[in-house]
């Protein structure tokens, strides 16, 4: 949302002060005058800067040890439904890891994309390591549009395998961060242990 956007939304709200005046308190014309003159400076940019910090040292209070990253491509985007409130995407992936696991894996993200640019996604993912051995991953987290068909996400994961040296894995919850382009279909995440 830009500065003309919040100037916009918070003279609404002082229409709104002053049209339901009768219902606050006898003072309520001071009020109206603070709401605007407080809306009046608000730097969006400074909010964007410390809601991303805030959510940075979040998410370093959560990261543990590095356990792979992953390279993706989009093979197919099916949508689900629109509605007021946004759309639903599934997406089909395939793409490679690396780091304390190698291989390959497949994927489907169901995404909903809301009107304000956030999102909320699960993942459901079968990954094929080198040597043989196969993981499941599953988890949702949420992400936010960083540009026209850019945007990065991250969230909560957990894994599932039969396999003898990868079973530390059954206990291990997982913490993805990346980042997406919807225009070139690629995407790129790390996962770390979560603490």
């Amino acid at each position: 949302m830009g500065r003309q956007s919040v100037l916009v939304y918070c003279s609404l709200i002082q229409v709104f002060m002053k049209h339901e005046r009768k219902n606050y308190d006898p003072h309520a014309s001071r009020h109206d005058s603070f709401i605007f003159h407080t809306c009046e400076n608000v730097d969006i940019d400074t909010i964007m800067v410390e809601r991303s910090r805030n959510m940075q040292a979040q998410a370093s209070m959560q990261k543990g040890e590095l356990l792979y990253e992953l390279h993706a491509k989009n093979v197919s985007t099916t949508i689900k439904d629109i509605g007021p409130n946004g759309i639903q995407l599934e997406m089909n992936d395939r793409g490679e890891f690396s780091g304390k696991l190698h291989g390959n894996h497949i994927d489907t993200v169901t995404v909903n994309q809301k009107t304000d640019g956030t999102n909320e996604w699960q993942l459901k993912s079968i990954m094929n390591t080198k040597d043989g051995d196969m993981v499941v991953v599953w988890g949702s987290g949420k992400g936010r549009m960083s540009g026209p068909t850019t945007g990065n996400w991250e969230g909560e994961l957990h894994f599932m395998t039969q396999s003898p040296k990868l079973s530390w894995l059954n206990n291990s919850t997982g913490w993805a961060e990346g980042q997406g382009n919807m225009a070139t279909g690629e995407s790129h995440g790390k996962i770390y242990a979560k603490k």
